[in-house]
């Protein structure tokens, strides 16, 4: 990925970096901190990108027998948070219900 987007400004093309955003994985008893980061064009493919990182780390949980991630907090290059999926966000419906049902 090159970083650098086309952007049209006063009828000519210039070229602006790309948003960087870092994806932080917390568990119930830990944190792992995204140090490298990735330049995606805008906030929502930064929440895709944060949504299947959630589904397929919760797939690899079950299938490991490991703890599950809590969520993904995207932070952008400035430290702000911009947003957090949850792992019961990737869950179908009908078993978001059933989980929250038998803890709550």
């Amino acid at each position: 990925m090159s970083g650098i987007r086309p952007t049209l400004r006063g009828g000519g093309a210039t070229h602006e970096p790309m948003p960087q955003y870092f994806f932080h994985v917390y568990t119930k008893n830990h944190v792992v901190d995204d140090l490298e980061g990735v330049e995606l064009t805008d906030l929502q493919v930064a929440r895709e990108c944060a949504f299947r990182g959630v589904q397929e780390l919760l797939v690899q949980a079950i299938k490991q027998g490991t703890e599950p991630p809590d969520r993904i907090s995207v932070e952008d290059a400035e430290g702000r948070e911009v947003l957090t999926v949850y792992t019961t966000e990737a869950l179908p419906k009908s078993m978001r219900t059933k989980i929250f049902a038998t803890c709550c």
